[in-house]
């Protein structure tokens, strides 16, 4: 990500506008229709989508795409996958993502007799992130990896990572076949 944002900022300073980037100056400015950039003027969220929809289109993309994934880019990997101490709290997720408070999408049920239950108003962002949890906890593909991560037993299997070391694991490590010589004797 942060090496196709300095490359832009880089055509920005050395094609575009010939000269740096000022600190008041936005990094995806306005840019006219004659191809005068306006540094000082944000680039505007109808331009973005006419952008975003030249893109898809020149790429034969059926499905229409929308900037949501702009927005709300990396909540799932900090509220689940981030590395043990660098993942954020709901709250830090909600900032982040900008989701209002008590955004909320309507949810129905569908049973087997296609009748429809309805649920109500669900907050968006739980929804979006328990959604997804369920997903990785109810998935079974590493069910022969030799480090089972059990993420039934404890939030996303942090269990495992907290655990301490056995020794087991210990005599696995300093066992003479993996280059250590410490059990000679």
């Amino acid at each position: 990500m942060f090496t196709y944002l300095r490359a832009w900022v880089r055509f920005l300073e050395e094609v575009l506008l010939r000269r740096p980037l000022q600190p008041d100056e936005f990094i995806f400015p306005r840019v006219g229709t004659n191809g005068v950039v306006y540094p000082i003027d944000e680039l505007s969220y109808d331009a973005v989508m006419k952008m975003l929809t030249w893109i898809c289109t020149e790429a034969a993309l059926t499905s229409r795409y929308t900037s949501h994934c702009f927005r709300r880019g990396g909540a799932r990997y900090r509220f689940m996958f981030a590395p043990l101490g660098e993942r954020w709290s709901l709250a830090t997720i909600r900032w982040w993502g900008a989701w209002a408070e008590g955004e909320s999408v309507s949810t129905s049920v569908h049973s087997t007799s296609c009748s429809i239950t309805h649920l109500g108003q669900v907050d968006t962002l739980i929804r979006y992130l328990l959604d997804e949890l369920t997903r990785y906890e109810k998935n079974h593909r590493d069910a022969l990896c030799p480090i089972p991560r059990e993420a039934e037993r404890s939030f996303n299997g942090d269990h495992i990572l907290t655990a301490p070391v056995t020794a087991a694991e210990t005599r696995d490590v300093l066992r003479p076949s993996a280059g250590l010589s410490v059990w000679q004797s």
